[in-house]
């Protein structure tokens, strides 16, 4: 449940526009979660016909039982984690804004008081269990995550922190204007800082308010320009920012996946563009964002300094259009460059450009058909690697973006 109730007026003030607003947020969220893995193995085959596929030693002793190597956590315990957490936000917001003549000034601030209610749990280790029922015990059936009876961990904190924002805005000519801000933005933690041991897991408490919220604060400076169907904005900015969360990586000694409890301090800074332009049918739309971003402190201090994964120092996409009342054809391209796989910098990742296209056509009023296109070209798009190096096998796990993919659909307006 979420509602959103504010009031806004103008006010006549020196000659310029006063406009002031107030209000109060508020929701009722319940997170309902479970996470498990299980390692299993199968062929790669079209048309249906993959198949579990059973490992063994080099003495003929199977290490998988039909495709499986194993139920539940991989490699360490405390993989497995079940929650039902209720959040409740309840913000009070004002805002202020003045416009007078080529300038415009503005302020906002919000407060943010979060309540969790609840209980988590994880499994504490492995055990032995048929798990298929026909009385004999394999390899993977001795590694059966569970989690013992009795071991519900409350969740019960109020956490609360406050976001505000100053910004300024100056018209150069009417065409074109400059403008600055800083803010300091926060998010509630939530359920990224549970089984971590900022919660007390007897009482529920908050053990470190630090860790209640995650925090942007940022500097921006750009330009605005507009006229005769250009839009260009050019936007620099500088953030610092606080972040608790979860990562799914290889463990480089056990070669499982496991779940990495984090805690990171990151700077960043860089440049980002938006343009369109519109003549007649034709549009064209463009982004890019150029960033340089640094892990400023860490759970682990060796991190200190690297790159954040996943994090290209380029990102771009454009998108041609052409439309009339019967029908709209374009294309979607968006690209990254290379970037590292995890943060320990030694994986790199290579960049890729994706191509999509689309068309829609209008045959009569209220219809509309559509076809889609995504990845026309095919382009191998790796988007995330579990392993921080190359490991002994020269295998990795990957995550790519999908093939060529054609999806079409018809809507109709009532």
């Amino acid at each position: 449940m979420t509602n959103d109730l504010r009031i806004s007026r103008v006010w006549p003030v020196a000659g310029g526009d006063l406009t002031t607003t107030a209000g109060l947020y508020r929701s009722n969220q319940k997170f309902i979660s479970e996470i498990g893995f299980a390692t299993f193995f199968q062929d790669v085959v079209g048309g249906g016909q993959a198949v579990p596929l059973d490992l063994v030693t080099a003495a003929g002793a199977l290490v998988t039982d039909g495709g499986y190597r194993n139920f539940g956590g991989p490699g360490a315990a405390g993989n497995i984690r079940d929650n039902a957490v209720t959040y409740q936000t309840t913000a009070p917001f004002a805002s202020v804004n003045f416009a007078k003549g080529k300038i415009a000034i503005g302020a906002s601030v919000r407060w943010d008081n979060s309540r969790a209610r609840g209980n988590a749990m994880n499994d504490s280790g492995v055990r032995t269990f048929d798990m298929n029922g026909n009385g004999v015990i394999s390899a993977p059936e001795r590694q059966v995550s569970f989690v013992p009876v009795g071991v519900t961990q409350p969740v019960r904190y109020s956490h609360d922190y406050l976001s505000y924002s100053v910004s300024v805005n100056y018209r150069i000519a009417e065409p074109f204007a400059m403008f600055a801000r800083y803010s300091l933005g926060g998010r509630a933690a939530a359920d990224k800082i549970l089984f971590t041991s900022a919660i007390s897991p007897t009482t529920g408490a908050l053990l470190n308010p630090a860790a209640g919220d995650d925090s942007v604060r940022q500097a921006e400076i750009g330009l605005k320009y507009r006229k005769d169907g250009l839009v260009l904005n050019l936007t620099g900015f500088h953030a610092k920012t606080d972040d608790t969360n979860s990562q799914i990586l290889t463990n480089p000694a056990t070669g499982q996946l496991e779940l990495l409890s984090v805690t990171r301090g990151y700077e960043a800074y860089g440049l980002e563009f938006e343009g369109g332009f519109r003549r007649g049918p034709f549009s064209i739309t463009a982004h890019a964002t150029y960033t340089e971003a640094e892990i400023k402190s860490a759970e682990n201090p060796a991190l200190v300094g690297n790159i954040p994964r996943n994090q290209p120092k380029l990102l771009f996409g454009l998108t041609p259009q052409f439309d009339t009342d019967l029908f709209t054809v374009g294309a979607n391209i968006i690209g990254v460059t290379d970037s590292f796989s995890q943060d320990v910098n030694q994986l790199r990742m290579p960049g890729y450009t994706t191509v999509g296209l689309f068309a829609q056509v209008r045959p009569m009023e209220r219809l509309e058909l559509s076809i889609n296109a995504n990845n026309v070209l095919n382009e191998r798009a790796i988007t995330g690697i579990s392993e921080g190096a190359i490991p002994a096998s020269g295998v990795v796990m990957a995550r790519p973006l999908f093939g060529r993919s054609i999806s079409a659909s018809a809507r109709f307006f009532f």
